[in-house]
Order: C-alpha cells, then sequence, then structure tokens
C-alpha cells in the first residue's frame, strides 16, 4: 500500500508505518518536524522534495524528481539492506546523513551527495566503483572506523583539506588530500586491494620496496590545483617502518613507481595514521606505500615453524607452516650433507596470498646410505625475487629405526586393514600426534587424551604411513602399514 501525496507541508511530527510514502509534488518538512517512515520513500518525477528537520527512513529510497539539501537530517536506520537508487539521473542529496544501519546502505545504482556531515553510526555504504559518493564543499563526515566506512569510489568538491573514509569492507583504509585552492576543484579517490605490481615493478630513485597489498586511484577531476597526497599507513604491513615510509606514484610515461617523499606520519584517528608525501602533486593517478629502506621492509611470509624428523626406511619428513603469506611464489627445499654445501630437493608452490595458518610437507626419500646426519632448511621467494632463509635442521639416522619398537608407544594391529590402537606411557598424555602418506601430506592428526586412541583407518588407501608425536621436543616416529 502507498500513501500518494502531491503537495504537502508537513507542520507537525508524522509516522508513516510499514508503508510506502509516494511524494510527486511539493514537500516540505519544517525544522521542527520529524518524519518517520518505516517503509520505503519514493519521489516521483514531479517531486520536489524539501527536508529541513528530522527524517527517519527504515526502508528504500527511490528518487525520480529533485532533491533539496536544505537543513535538515536524514537517519537511515533500517534493520536490512537499505538501497538508494536515482531512477531519472538526478542526484539524491542530503544535509546531514546519519548511517545507522548494521546491514549497510547500498547507493550502488545513484550518484549520492552530502551537503553537511555524514555521521557513521552503524554499518557501511556501499558505493560502485565507477559512481562516487559525493561530498560537497563545506561537507565532513564522522565516525568512520573498520565496520563503518565507504567501500567505492568517494569525491570531494571544494578548498578544503579532506581525507577520505574508504576501506574495503573489512577494514578503514582512508586517503587524504591537503587543502586545494579552488572551491570548484574535484578529487577522487578509490581504494584497489590489489598487488600494484600489475602495474610494473620498476622503481625510482629512492624507491626500495612498495607495498605488495593495494593502491590507491587519486584523481584530480576538476581544476588545476595540485594537492599533497596521504596514505594509510595502520593497514599496511608490508612496506617497512615508519620513518622509511614513502608515497608512491605510478608514473605512466616511465613506467615506475616514484617517490613522493614523507612530510610525516600524522595521527589523524584513534590507533590510524597517514603517511603524506613530502611535496604537492603534479600528476594523478595510481599510489601507493612505498619504502626508502629495503633492510626494514618486512618479506612476505609470517613462518609458524619448521622442523625436520627422521622415518623408517632412512627418509626424512620435512615441514613448515606459515601464519600469513602476501606475494608468495614459491618455498625451496635445501639439502646439505656437511652443513656447507646445499642443493635444491624440491620446489613447492605457495599459496601467493593468505591471512590463515598453512602447513607445508615434503619427504626426502633418496638419502645416500652412507650418510647419517642430513642438514635441510627453507628458502621462502616471493613474486618479486625476494627470499628468506630458515634456520638449519637437521636429522640423524641409526642403524634401526628405533622408535617403532619403543614399548612407551606402540600401533597394534600392525599391518592393518580397518583400525590400529596407538598405545602410549602417561608422558605422551596432552601430546599432538599427525600422520601423514608416502608424499607427505597430513592425513589425520590430534591430541592424545587418552593411554590408548583409536585410529580408524577403514577409509585409507592401503599403503605405508608415519605417525609422529611431539614429546618434550623429541619426535617420535612410527610406521602403520594399511592393507587391503
Amino acid at each position: 500500500m502507498k500513501i500518494l501525496i502531491t503537495t504537502i507541508i508537513f507542520w507537525v511530527t508524522f509516522s508513516c508505518y510499514s508503508q510506502t510514502l509516494y511524494i510527486n509534488g511539493g514537500f516540505t518538512n519544517f525544522s521542527t518536524n520529524s518524519l518517520y517512515i518505516d517503509g520505503n520513500l519514493e519521489l516521483g518525477n514531479n517531486a520536489n522534495y524539501t527536508n529541513q528537520g528530522n527524517v527517519y527512513l527504515r526502508g528504500n529510497l527511490t528518487n525520480a524528481g529533485d532533491m533539496n539539501p536544505s537543513i535538515g537530517t536524514t537517519y537511515l536506520d533500517g534493520a536490512a539492506l537499505q538501497t538508494l537508487t536515482n531512477t531519472a539521473g538526478d542526484t539524491i542529496i542530503f544535509n546531514n546523513l546519519v548511517v545507522d544501519n548494521p546491514n549497510n546502505i547500498n547507493t550502488s545504482a545513484s550518484q549520492t551527495k552530502v551537503y553537511g556531515a555524514l555521521t557513521f553510526t552503524e554499518g557501511q555504504i556501499i558505493q560502485d566503483t565507477t559512481q562516487p559518493f559525493y561530498f560537497d564543499v563545506s561537507a565532513s563526515h564522522t565516525g568512520a572506523n573498520d565496520t563503518r566506512h565507504i567501500t567505492g569510489r568517494v569525491s570531494k568538491i571544494g578548498n578544503t583539506a579532506f581525507v577520505f573514509p574508504h576501506g574495503n569492507g573489512t577494514r578503514y583504509i582512508p586517503t587524504a588530500i591537503s587543502a586545494p585552492s579552488s572551491a570548484s576543484s574535484i578529487f577522487t579517490s578509490n581504494f584497489v586491494p590489489v598487488d600494484p605490481n600489475v602495474y610494473g615493478i620498476n622503481l625510482g630513485t629512492g624507491v626500495q620496496a612498495i607495498s605488495s597489498l593495494e593502491y590507491f586511484k587519486i584523481t584530480r577531476d576538476a581544476g588545476t590545483d595540485n594537492v599533497t597526497v596521504g596514505l594509510a599507513v595502520n593497514y599496511n604491513a608490508t612496506v617497512g617502518t615508519a620513518t622509511d615510509l614513502l608515497v608512491a606514484y605510478y608514473n605512466t610515461s616511465t613506467a615506475e613507481w616514484q617517490s613522493q617523499g614523507n612530510n610525516g606520519v600524522r595521527i589523524f584517528n584513534t590507533n590510524d595514521t597517514l603517511v603524506d608525501a613530502f611535496t604537492a602533486n603534479t600528476n594523478f593517478g595510481f599510489f601507493t606505500l612505498a619504502s626508502s629502506n629495503i633492510n626494514t621492509t618486512p618479506l612476505p611470509v609470517t613462518w609458524l615453524g619448521f622442523d625436520v624428523a627422521p622415518l623408517s626406511n632412512r627418509w626424512a619428513l620435512v615441514e613448515w607452516a606459515t601464519a600469513t603469506e602476501i606475494n608468495t611464489r614459491h618455498f625451496e627445499v635445501l639439502r646439505s650433507f656437511n652443513g656447507q654445501t646445499w642443493e635444491i630437493i624440491n620446489i613447492t608452490n605457495a599459496a601467493g596470498n593468505s591471512s590463515l595458518p598453512i602447513n607445508y610437507t615434503f619427504i626426502d626419500k633418496n638419502i645416500p646410505s652412507s650418510v647419517n646426519m642430513v642438514y635441510y632448511k627453507i628458502n621462502q621467494v616471493d613474486l618479486d625475487g625476494k627470499s628468506e632463509e630458515t634456520n638449519v635442521k637437521f636429522v640423524r639416522f641409526t642403524n634401526e629405526f628405533s622408535n617403532q619398537n619403543d614399548l612407551d608407544i606402540q600401533v597394534f594391529p600392525n599391518p592393518t586393514q580397518t583400525y590400529s590402537i596407538l598405545s602410549v606411557s602417561d608422558d605422551y598424555i596432552g601430546e599432538n600426534y599427525s600422520i601423514i602418506d608416502m608424499n607427505g601430506k597430513l592425513i589425520k592428526h590430534g591430541t592424545i587424551n587418552n593411554p590408548k586412541t583409536y585410529l580408524d583407518l577403514s577409509e585409507w588407501r592401503s599403503g605405508v604411513y608415519f605417525l609422529k608425536i611431539n614429546n618434550k621436543n623429541l619426535i617420535q616416529n612410527l610406521k602403520i602399514v594399511k592393507t587391503k
């Protein structure tokens, strides 16, 4: 059901519950009034909408008419996703706008402009990457953080310094510009969560590394003013210490990332900082964070651990794990029989980019019978050619696989077709175990909570498996044979 309004002036508080308010004429809500719309608001072709008071909208907004900024405040406080749609090409206009919807506001199908203050109370504004969200000359914003910001392009009109409140949906990742000279200047900023190396890896003078997480597209859409550019720092963990940070600009003529300098790091919001370029930019386009010191630029892998262990048949198990990976190409397993001369015996592809823990395994099956001590290390290589080596680990082989007959830990029946019992002494209660196959693939892992642990092998392929238990920093290994 719709309530149709052709021409009306509201002098008192009015509520419209569970219905669509359709306006297709003159409409003024005066400063002393509050209009509560529990459903949708539709503005027809002949609508001339003015809000001088407070409008609380819990549904969607569709505009085909004219909206005047005036002096009022609009509250978007719905319980479900609210959509703002422009059907006739006109701009959706607010004076003050309060975003108070935990399920977000979708403005991607419209050009939206705020003339006063945008206040983030709860939720985000989802804006199209091709259609910006506009802040007019005197507009401002407050309340932006990781859960409250604009995802998409943001434009600022006017001659005041401005922080663009955009992010990626889970992190607030702003940029900033200094004050232009002209009130008619327009600058637009867009966060792009893509490795900037897609535009090239050539680095200009003074730039030793660039971010591998993101870049920003900042354009001057109107005017000729030059401004300095600031980029978010706290979000980015791949470009080193603050004193070495740079703002880098991609010069399309020379195809290289050029330093715009560092004019200091400033706090603009609680726990958030910006690094500013040293000089005003005369060119605009792609920007990213960079570092002037390769030694303070973190490598793109956070290690969780690296270990080796002897297996039966004079094989060696090599295991490593990462907490995060950024721009990672592969891992090289290096082996040495004397601790000095090394050879690459395996190359394992990396995840590339990951924020989750990842475990890797490799089994070295080609160890000469005359060798009793074997050394290993891992070399991580990223897409830019940078690399990092782990510490050296070694395994020692004796004449027989002694752990197989350790009375403190046994597996029976073994060989087996269906199941085995892992029997341990009290010293092993609470320890972790893992089972891998001949190719180093992790098949099962868990914690030993009882002296006897049931292992269901019924669905496993026939073959040889290796059980590993860590106990007081001593690795115990057993071989399990699964038969048909």
